[in-house]
C-alpha cells in the first residue's frame, strides 16, 4: 500500500499548489502587470479583478485601463477593456511558445487623436516599438492562438486640426485560429468581422465546414471602389512621398484550415486593385502615378512566409526622374541616409526566409520622363509605350525568368516625333542573363547632350 500512500501525498501536493497558485497569482500578477505595462508604456496602467485558474490555465482580467499620456490635453484613456480571458494550454511549456486554447476581448474601446499635420497622440508608442533595423534577419515568433474573439469593440480617432471624430462601432471579430505550430486544439468559432464605420454597417461573410475531417473556413473582405482622398490628412509628414490620390478596391476570401496532424493553415485569396494613383516627391514633384494596379492573390500565407500571386499587372504608370546639376537623382532622396554598412550578419535561421512566387508581372503604356540638368545643354527626355513582361517571378531564384520589354525614346519638347525605339528578350536570373537586344532609328540628336561629353566632333545620325 506504499504506492497509495505516495499517489495520496502526491495528489495533496498538487492541491497545495494549486491553492497557493490560486490564492498568490492574482494579486500579484496585478501589482506586476500594472507597474511593468506602466513603465513599458509611459503610460498609467491599472487592473480591476484578477483571477487565475490553476487546474486549467484560465486567466480573466476585468475593467483594464491604459492612461493618457502624462501632459496630454485631454485626460480620456487610450485604451479601455471590460474583460480579458485567456485560456492557456499546457503544451506551452513543452513547445516553449504559446499555445492559448482561446482568447476573449470584451468591449475594447480604443482612443487615438491627431494633435497636429503628420503628429499623434502614440507617437512614443510607435516609436517605441517599431521592428528595430537588426530584427529582420530574426527567426519568426512560434505561437499557437486558437477561437479569438473580439465583442463590442470601438475606436474612436478624433482629428483635432479639422474637428471631426472618425468612429468604429459594434465591432466583432472572430478568427478560428492564428497559428505556426501544429496543435490539435478544439475550434468553435467560426470567422466573422462586422462594424460600423462613421454609422456605415459592414458585415463580412463566413462559410465552415467544422464536422469534416479537414475543418475549414472562409471570411470574404470586399471593399468596392474606396477613395483614399478623405484619409490623406493622416498619413505621417515623415514620409519621402506625398500621395495625392486613388481608388482602392478589393476582394479576398481569408480561408482558415486544419488537417489532422498538419499545422493549421490562413491562406489570403483573391485581388486587390489600386487606380487614379498619384503620388508626389516631398517638394511636392510629380512622381509616380498609374491608371490600373490589379494583383491576383493565389496562396498567401504569412505566418508561413509564403506569397504566391497569379499576376501583377500596372496599366499607364508614368514614373519621373530628375538629375539635378550636382548629378543627384531624386529617387535617391527617397531612402534616408543610413548608417556605415555593419558586418555581414550571419544566416537567417533555416525555414525563416520569405518565399515569393509571381506567375507573371506587367507594365503597358507605361512612361518613363528623364530630365538631367547635370549635362549641357539639359537633356529632357522620355520612354513612353513601355510593355514589359516578366514571367516566373520567384525569390530565391531558382530558374531563368522570361523577359521581354519594348519601348520608344522621343524628346518631351516634341513627343509626337520617335527618337528611336528598341526590343529586349531573354531569359534572366539574379546571377547571369543572354538577352537579344534590336534598336530601331535611335536619332544621336537626342542623346547629343551626353555624346558631347566624350566626342568634340557633333555627331548626327540614326543607329539601328
Amino acid at each position: 500500500m506504499v504506492w497509495l500512500r505516495r499517489l495520496a501525498w502526491a495528489g495533496f501536493a498538487v492541491l497545495v499548489l494549486w491553492a497557493l497558485a490560486w490564492l498568490a497569482v492574482p494579486p500579484l500578477l496585478k501589482w506586476q502587470a500594472q507597474t511593468r505595462l506602466g513603465e513599458a508604456l509611459g503610460r498609467s496602467v491599472s487592473l480591476g479583478e484578477v483571477s487565475f485558474k490553476p487546474w486549467s490555465l484560465e486567466l480573466s482580467v476585468t475593467d483594464i485601463t491604459v492612461g493618457a499620456a502624462p501632459g496630454a490635453a485631454a485626460p480620456e484613456p487610450l485604451l479601455r477593456v471590460a474583460r480579458l480571458y485567456v485560456d492557456a494550454d499546457i503544451r506551452s511549456l513543452f513547445r516553449r511558445a504559446p499555445v492559448i486554447e482561446a482568447l476573449q476581448i470584451d468591449a475594447p474601446q480604443l482612443r487615438v487623436a491627431r494633435t497636429a499635420a503628420g503628429r499623434y497622440d502614440v507617437d512614443d508608442l510607435i516609436a517605441k516599438f517599431s521592428p528595430k533595423a537588426d530584427d529582420s534577419a530574426a527567426e519568426p515568433a512560434r505561437f499557437a492562438l486558437y477561437n479569438v474573439q473580439v465583442r463590442d469593440g470601438q475606436v474612436r480617432f478624433d482629428d483635432q486640426p479639422v474637428k471631426r471624430v472618425h468612429q468604429v462601432d459594434a465591432m466583432q471579430l472572430a478568427l478560428p485560429f492564428l497559428s505556426n505550430l501544429p496543435a490539435q486544439v478544439d475550434v468553435s468559432v467560426e470567422p466573422r468581422l462586422a462594424f460600423k464605420l462613421d454609422g456605415t454597417v459592414f458585415d463580412s461573410g463566413a462559410q465552415a465546414t467544422p464536422f469534416a475531417q479537414t475543418r475549414t473556413a472562409a471570411l470574404k473582405l470586399t471593399v468596392g471602389e474606396m477613395n483614399l482622398a478623405p484619409y490623406l490628412a493622416y498619413l505621417p509628414q515623415a514620409l519621402p512621398v506625398r500621395l495625392k490620390g486613388g481608388v482602392v478596391s478589393a476582394d479576398l476570401a481569408v480561408q482558415f484550415s486544419m488537417a489532422p496532424g498538419a499545422a493549421p493553415k490562413v491562406v489570403v485569396k483573391g485581388g486587390v486593385g489600386v487606380r487614379n494613383l498619384a503620388i508626389d516627391d516631398s517638394a511636392g514633384a510629380p512622381l509616380l502615378g498609374w491608371r490600373q494596379l490589379k494583383l491576383g492573390l493565389r496562396d498567401v500565407q504569412p505566418l508561413a512566409r509564403k506569397l504566391e500571386f497569379s499576376e501583377l499587372k500596372i496599366d499607364g504608370a508614368q514614373l519621373n526622374v530628375v538629375r539635378d546639376a550636382a548629378g543627384k537623382i531624386n529617387l535617391q532622396r527617397l531612402a534616408a541616409p543610413g548608417p556605415t554598412a555593419p558586418a555581414p550578419a550571419a544566416p537567417s535561421p533555416a525555414g525563416a526566409a520569405w518565399q515569393l512566387v509571381i506567375d507573371s508581372v506587367a507594365l503597358a503604356d507605361a512612361r518613363v520622363l528623364w530630365s538631367d540638368a547635370s549635362v549641357t545643354p539639359p537633356a529632357a527626355l522620355q520612354l513612353d509605350g513601355i510593355a514589359l513582361e516578366v514571367k516566373q517571378v520567384q525569390l530565391p531564384i531558382k530558374a531563368a525568368m522570361p523577359l521581354t520589354l519594348a519601348a520608344t525614346l522621343r524628346a518631351q519638347a516634341d513627343a509626337a516625333a520617335a527618337a528611336g525605339s528598341f526590343t529586349v528578350q531573354g531569359p534572366v536570373t539574379d546571377q547571369d542573363a543572354v538577352l537579344e537586344l534590336s534598336v530601331k532609328k535611335l536619332s544621336l540628336d537626342a542623346l547629343a547632350p551626353y555624346l558631347a561629353q566624350v566626342l568634340v566632333p557633333r555627331v548626327a545620325g540614326q543607329v539601328s
